[in-house]
């Protein structure tokens, strides 16, 4: 039933393309540009540079001074610290990638390599600070945007911790030696590069189709409200980020909806999430119970204080 059903899907889209050449184009190439412009400068340096670290077991060292804060409060290992810190700072889907890394290594169980995707993978700081705040709403609550979402997240951390410390978890045994340090440096980057090529074109896949779809949606539904943008942040995060900058109604009604939608990510963000984590049998419901865990908190803390601003 599931594949005659993802046939219909696919050939409705195909049939979609040829009655509505100029939109779903316009759809693509806006999908293009955003990959070519934002996601690959940005993206691109860090999947590499990250590799590289996991190859010369570079990551140990540098997650030995966040671990003096996480592994305490959240009793994970030390080393999942790295994956924390490289999701917050690198951007979707990096932190997945890293905590995969983690996982396929033996650094970590699979109990918290779950544990760490309902909190790790998330937008990065330089997407948020550049295209929402700095293009879209010129600079107006940054301050606020930024620590309701990283206060969102550590909550939903919080939250998802009862059950990890619940669950009985085996401390892996990994080979932490850094011997293959340095040992063959050139065949190292290339390598690095390979791999982290590879997963960029995947997410700019992912991202040119979903760009197309909202194009076709945003080209149904001609009048724009919440509700519309909603719909389409649901499907691609930064198309519908930018249509709530359009919504006729105050900035910080559309700070909250574009910060929403960031955490939420979307079902683009999400398959690019699946596509990293599906070869280690690691759970995508936990995944996008977190991320509506964590959107519904933010969204009771931009309640909270617009009330009390009022």
């Amino acid at each position: 039933m599931k594949k005659y059903l993802f046939f219909i899907l696919i050939t409705s889209l195909l049939a979609l393309i040829f009655i509505f050449p100029s939109v779903t184009y316009d759809g693509a190439l806006a999908g293009l540009n955003l990959w070519l412009f934002n996601i690959l400068p940005t993206m691109l340096p860090c999947l590499i540079i990250t590799d590289i670290l996991k190859k010369i077991n570079g990551i140990y060292l540098i997650s030995k001074l966040p671990a003096k804060f996480f592994t305490p409060i959240l009793g994970i290992s030390k080393i999942s610290s790295y994956a924390i810190l490289g999701g917050m700072i690198c951007g979707y889907p990096l932190g997945a990638k890293l905590i995969c890394d983690l996982y396929s290594d033996k650094s970590i169980s699979k109990n918290e390599a779950e544990y760490l995707l309902t909190f790790s993978n998330n937008p990065g700081p330089i997407f948020i600070s550049t295209y929402i705040f700095n293009n879209l709403l010129n600079n107006q609550y940054k301050a606020l945007g930024f620590a309701v979402i990283y206060t969102s997240i550590f909550i939903t951390a919080l939250i998802f911790n009862i059950n990890y410390r619940n669950k009985s978890h085996y401390a892996p045994t990994a080979n932490h030696t850094s011997n293959k340090l340095l040992s063959n440096s050139i065949t190292t980057i290339d390598n690095s590069i390979y791999n982290s090529f590879y997963i960029i074109i995947k997410i700019g896949g992912y991202i040119i189709l979903f760009s197309l779809i909202t194009s076709l949606i945003n080209n149904f539904l001609a009048k724009k409200n919440i509700f519309s943008v909603v719909v389409i942040g649901m499907f691609e995060m930064t198309t519908g980020i930018y249509s709530a900058s359009l919504l006729n109604c105050s900035t910080y009604s559309q700070m909250v909806i574009m910060c929403c939608l960031c955490i939420l990510g979307g079902l683009c963000t999400t398959l690019q999430t699946y596509s990293i984590i599906n070869n280690y049998n690691l759970s995508l419901k936990k995944y996008i119970i977190s991320k509506f865990t964590t959107t519904f908190i933010a969204l009771l803390l931009f309640s909270i204080l617009k009330c009390v601003r009022l």
